[in-house]
């Protein structure tokens, strides 16, 4: 599992959240099924409603600032990065 290798984000004294941003595997309908299942699982995946291509990579850039906008509104840093920096 990928998280694993990934880590929780630890910092002395101040609460830290990771997210997983996706949008949807369309038309990979059993793909979909499965992140559905690992969301539930997991409770670490923010999935937007449009296509997950190269393309869309700013609209998950965005997702992702009002999706920290709205839960986090008290953080003082939000990092966004990609798997493939």
């Amino acid at each position: 599992m990928i998280r694993q290798s990934w880590g929780r984000p630890a910092i002395p004294g101040a609460p830290t959240a990771l997210v997983f941003l996706l949008a949807r595997p369309w038309p990979d309908v059993l793909l979909q099924h499965a992140l559905e299942l690992e969301a539930e699982q997991e409770g670490d995946i923010v999935q937007g409603d449009f296509q997950d291509t190269y393309h869309h990579l700013s609209y998950k850039s965005i997702m992702g600032k009002l999706w920290a906008a709205t839960f986090c509104e008290q953080a003082q840093f939000v990092v966004k990065t990609d798997d493939d920096m």
